[in-house]
Formats: C-alpha cells, sequence, structure tokens
C-alpha cells in the first residue's frame, strides 16, 4: 500500500504505484539502467530510496530530509 500523503504529491493513483520499484514510482533517470532501481552506481547514495527503506524497515518516518532527482 502506498502512503496517501506521497500519492497526492505524486499525482499518482495506489493502481499506478502498487508493486513498482520507487525508482519508476518517483520518474528517477536513473531507474532505466541495467540493474533497475537500488540496483545502479547511483542509488547507493539515493536519499529518497535511503528514506523509504528506512521508514519501511523502521517504522520511523523521515521529515524534512533534503533531496533531489535528477
Amino acid at each position: 500500500m502506498t502512503n496517501s500523503m506521497a500519492l497526492e504529491l505524486l499525482g499518482k493513483t495506489e493502481s499506478e504505484t502498487h508493486g513498482q520499484l520507487g525508482g519508476k514510482v518517483f520518474n528517477c533517470n536513473h531507474a532505466q539502467e541495467p540493474g533497475g532501481c537500488g540496483g545502479a552506481i547511483h542509488c547507493s547514495g539515493c536519499t529518497v530510496r535511503r528514506c523509504v527503506m528506512h521508514t519501511f524497515q523502521i517504522g520511523e518516518c523521515q521529515v524534512l530530509v533534503p533531496a533531489s532527482l535528477k
């Protein structure tokens, strides 16, 4: 299930995001590279991906973390 605030921010529906990797949902340029989201050389430092994984694993929200997507 996708966070309702995230869906609103992205302008997407649950059906558009369900089962998709984060890079695809956020339209990250690197998500199309070999390995996909989480597998490209740029992914280890991806703030968005690390915040999502932190929240998923620990249940603690990440708020006002500076991040950008290219």
